[in-house]
């Protein structure tokens, strides 16, 4: 990631390369309105899409997934504040 001003803190990010980070974690990144704009491969496996484009036109209320309500939540605390948030959270899978 590249800081091009630091006035502004605005980032300079390859989402190719963002997507295929190898990390097992879920990332993905939304507009304001709470669609998807992308995210890395083991979310849209969590989503249950097959197509990067299938994603694209969806929100959390699209996909049967038990973090859902969290995550717009998340997403309505990150609107009211105006700022870029992280969240992690802990979740015990099947395998």
């Amino acid at each position: 990631m590249k800081i091009i001003s630091k006035k502004t803190k605005k980032y300079n990010i390859d989402v190719e390369s963002f997507r295929l980070l190898p990390i097992r974690g879920h990332v993905y990144w939304k507009d304001i309105h709470g669609y998807y704009l992308g995210s890395n491969d083991l979310m849209m496996e969590k989503c249950k899409v097959s197509s990067y484009k299938d994603l694209l036109t969806k929100t959390d209320l699209d996909f049967d997934m038990d973090e859902r309500e969290l995550y717009r939540q998340e997403d309505e605390l990150v609107i009211q504040c105006g700022q870029t948030m992280q969240f992690f959270n802990s979740t015990t899978t099947h395998d």
